[in-house]
């Protein structure tokens, strides 16, 4: 049984604090051998800033980890804060030679380490198995599934301990099942297309813009996805997939690539706008997919793309050509029915039907098929799976007759668009009664659905839960209803062509207004569900679960504006207010901004809540007077019928008056903002609202306590336990303690992102990063630039505006003038706001220093400058003075004072 360590980070921190590394490392060492010894182990060998121990029982080298992992908790690092180790565990043979320890498990054990984070302690499944009936009754293990190791060809299904006094939640391991790419996992093999495959791929290496055309079900998604893995290598930023099947509105578009992308919109940007800054400095293979129905909103957004970011390609599907400038087309092709197709609905089919095959007294029947279908994989696919419970014969004289009778009577059409819709036509007669209204149905969702939604919205009244599945069985079997996921929630989704014919379908029978409204009603009921889950512990599981069904509340709410249903939009609207300024999503802002023109709106109990909805809405675009107006119109109606909201209509108005300079509003707004959270009475509202009154105490005095406040901030949202409210608890706690104490504010500022990453609450991960940056510029400010970098990075690789930051940066002055980039202090205090929250002395004094060095006239032009500059310039210039005054042997400026 071998042990292998390792301290992680820690060539930044032997770079940033030399003489303290070697203390702490000889700390290090003697508690890991203390503790590996009293174990009944043996540490052999020191490698790197870690150590390798042998033992003889598995349960002792966890025993021996655990007490690591808690002692190094224990003592006080000095300027370090922290030694994270990262602990891996694994079992195997292994040869002894002069003492040391020689094997192919020693080299699987360095990488099962390798991949984990510092505070973790990983298992193999091979040690994980010997360690399950020797653990401690406080040591659990916890299933992280199978991962790729560097170098090694077998997958190791890792464990990872779980005890008291560890830490429990880290970021995904470092193997190689994560990329950089959305590109999703193929369950089936790709057969046919292997030619098309590199071709396609070369293509894209030789052009800005290709886009594959054909007619549907010709297979162009399949082949595009293929290509972009093959290409993937050549491409550092990596290849991402935006698919636009379930985007109906054009102007949505940006929205949805965004996304995909995981970028987010920055305050006073549009989406065009912050796409192309995002996109600006990448060199990544751009997948559109599906682009026909709005086809000019996406040939618009891949010219801009192709004009703004130089190192960006964009591969493109769509049934015509998008007539982008530079466009090469490539126009994918049916299968050859002798070979491809044939090879396609025998693999298919025997994956149907257990025991089939391809044989020589088949073979001609299967090619008849194939070529009526006319080799589209799509129809090939759904005829196979017909094998299940019909012969290749009877697929032949059925599928034939079929045909004629569609066709006949789609005069207009072209020929394939006829033969796909025959083929869907063909798969639909053959469901039962009951098959066909629940797959009518099931065309309302976009996006996809889970089993209860499929219940609530699509089944006959009265039928539960087992029946529903039953059909939906039947359906996935029969491939008019996709497997989105078999793990965890599980989720179906229907092929946008099937989508399509199964909305027609529905309206010819005159049921799709019912389902509809069946369906906004439904969504409107998680909406409210959803709304009290992201107050609680488990805010990260239903914020996931709103994620994956976004889709479904726009078409829930675009249906209630559309139909002027105020009451099914207001709860929509109002009952998210957290997810949008959270995670700094900006359509249900949009969203609630329509629905206060509905008539009634300004009568409704919601109506408060959806006025503070369209206000953080106006917030995330930089609208400050929209913002100001929606807070006030919240306060008086919140005043008059929803009390409970009143703190929060406060919040709204107070942070708009201070963004435009209207300090005595802010004040009187800010002074009853804390009594209205406590006449509420929840403990989640209250800790809430102590964000305001300890942000602003400094520029906004108002006579709290702000020690106190800052205690009962943090014990309260520890009650709750919803990570969002504790990474702002920690956060005002590190602001309240500010300059007088630099490093237990770095420590409140690390765990204030630690928990926003828990929950992917990017506004305040941002924080989290800059005022640790902050923070610990007062006493190690090296240290401080690295942070300055990570969070350049950050902002860099989600796409994130530096506006929710931007404070800080103000804060980071003093750093930046420790490092004597004078003519960066001027350009920034030109372009950042007048107030920072933290250190208002330092950064005073740290302006004063550029001025001086710089001289009047550089100065002023130094702030020309930065007038002429949009954010994106801003900030490249930021990070190349950062790195440069950075480079070994560059002359670092000592500052005066903290």
């Amino acid at each position: 049984m071998f042990l292998f360590s390792d301290i992680e980070g820690s060539t930044r921190l032997w770079a940033a604090h030399r003489y303290a590394m070697e203390l702490a490392l000889e700390r290090h060492d003697e508690l890991f051998v203390r503790v590996v010894e009293a174990a009944g182990g043996a540490v052999f060998k020191h490698m790197g800033d870690g150590i390798v121990a042998r033992f003889d029982a598995a349960g002792a080298a966890v025993a021996a980890a655990v007490e690591a992992q808690r002692g190094l908790a224990g003592v006080d690092w000095g300027a370090i804060l922290s030694l994270m180790v990262r602990i891996g565990i694994h079992a195997g043979e292994a040869q002894q030679r002069a003492g040391d320890w020689f094997g192919p498990v020693l080299n699987r054990t360095a990488r099962l380490m390798a991949v984990g984070h510092g505070g973790q302690v990983l298992l193999s499944a091979a040690a994980a198995e010997l360690a399950r009936q020797e653990l401690a009754a406080d040591v659990s293990l916890v299933d992280l599934g199978a991962h790729r190791l560097r170098d090694l060809a077998v997958p190791e299904h890792i464990w990872q301990v779980a005890a008291l006094g560890l830490l429990s939640s880290f970021p995904s391991l470092r193997s190689l099942n994560t990329s950089t790419t959305n590109l999703p996992s193929e369950l089936t093999s790709f057969l046919g297309r292997e030619a098309d495959v590199a071709a396609v791929s070369v293509e894209v290496g030789r052009h800005r813009v290709v886009t594959l055309t054909g007619p549907g079900g010709v297979g162009k998604t399949r082949l595009a996805l293929q290509a972009a893995a093959d290409a993937l290598p050549l491409f550092s930023d990596g290849a991402w997939l935006c698919e636009l099947a379930n985007v109906a509105d054009p102007d949505a578009v940006h929205h949805s690539v965004l996304a995909a992308l995981g970028f987010v919109v920055r305050p006073g940007a549009t989406p065009r706008t912050a796409l192309l800054e995002a996109l600006a400095e990448r060199e990544l293979l751009l997948i559109v997919d599906n682009c026909e129905h709005v086809r000019a909103a996406a040939a618009g957004l891949i010219a801009d793309v192709v004009h703004a970011a130089p190192d960006v390609r964009v591969l493109a599907t769509s049934r015509e050509p998008l007539g982008v400038t530079g466009e090469h087309l490539w126009a994918v092709e049916p299968l050859p029915v002798e070979s491809g197709a044939v090879d396609l609905f025998a693999e298919r089919a025997a994956a149907a039907r257990r025991g089939f095959a391809l044989t020589p007294e088949n073979r001609t029947t299967i090619t008849e098929i194939c070529s009526h279908l006319d080799g589209l994989p799509l129809a090939i696919e759904l005829a196979a799976a017909r094998v299940r419970s019909l012969s290749p014969e009877d697929l032949r004289d059925r599928l034939g007759e079929r045909f004629r009778l569609l066709t006949a009577g789609r005069s207009g059409r072209e020929g394939r668009q006829a033969t796909l819709r025959a083929t869907v036509d063909w798969s639909y007669e053959l469901l039962a009664a009951d098959e066909r209204v629940l797959f009518d149905r099931l065309s309302i969702f976009a996006g996809g659905f889970d089993l209860a939604a499929a219940t609530a919205v699509a089944a006959d009244p009265g039928a539960d839960e087992l029946d529903v599945l039953d059909l939906l069985t039947v359906l996935v079997d029969k491939s008019m209803v996709q497997l989105l996921n078999a793990q965890g929630n599980t989720r179906y989704g229907l092929l946008e062509t099937m989508r399509q014919y199964g909305a027609e379908r529905i309206q010819i029978v005159g049921a799709a207004e019912e389902i509809a409204r069946r369906h906004a009603q439904y969504y409107a009921g998680f909406a409210d569900q959803a709304a009290e889950g992201l107050r609680g512990p488990d805010e990260a599981a239903w914020a996931q679960a709103i994620d994956a069904d976004f889709d479904n509340l726009r078409v829930a709410t675009r249906r209630a504006l559309d139909h002027q249903d105020v009451d099914i939009a207001l709860r929509l609207v109002a009952a998210l207010w957290t997810y949008p300024i959270d995670r700094m999503v900006p359509e249900p802002g949009e969203w609630a901004e329509q629905a206060l023109h509905l008539p009634g709106s300004d009568r409704h109990p919601l109506a408060a809540l959806t006025h503070i909805s369209a206000g953080y809405g106006a917030q995330q675009g930089g609208r400050y007077g929209e913002t100001l107006s929606h807070g006030q119109a919240a306060i008086t109606l919140a005043e008059a019928n929803s009390p409970r909201h009143l703190w929060l209509a406060l919040n709204v108005a107070v942070g708009a008056a201070v963004f435009l300079g209207q300090r005595d509003l802010a004040e009187t707004y800010l002074e009853r903002l804390l009594p209205s959270a406590r006449a509420d009475g929840d403990d989640y509202d209250l800790s809430r609202a102590w964000w305001p009154p300890l942000m602003l105490h400094r520029p906004i005095p108002i006579g709290i306590d702000v020690p106190a406040g800052a205690a009962e901030c943090l014990a309260l949202a520890e009650r709750v336990g919803n990570p969002t409210l504790l990474a702002r608890a920690h956060f005002v706690n590190g602001v309240a303690l500010g300059a007088d104490n630099p490093r237990a504010a770095a420590q409140h500022f690390a765990f204030a992102e630690r928990h926003a990453r828990l929950a992917d609450t990017r506004y305040l991960i941002s924080m989290g990063i800059a005022y640790t940056a902050v923070a610990v510029s007062l006493f190690d400010p090296f240290a401080a630039h690295q942070e300055l970098l990570r969070l350049l990075d950050w902002h860099r690789s989600t796409g994130i505006p530096m506006g929710v930051t931007r404070i800080a940066l103000r804060d980071l002055l003093p750093a930046l003038s420790g490092l004597g980039l004078h003519r960066l202090v001027a350009v920034l205090d030109e372009d950042l706001p007048a107030a920072g929250f933290f250190s208002p002395v330092h950064v005073a004094a740290a302006v004063a220093r550029a001025h001086q060095a710089l001289g009047p006239v550089e100065t002023e032009r130094a702030r020309s400058e930065a007038r002429a500059m949009d954010p994106v310039e801003v900030l490249a210039m930021l990070r190349s003075e950062v790195e440069g005054a950075l480079r070994p042997g560059a002359p670092i400026a000592v500052k005066d004072g903290p």
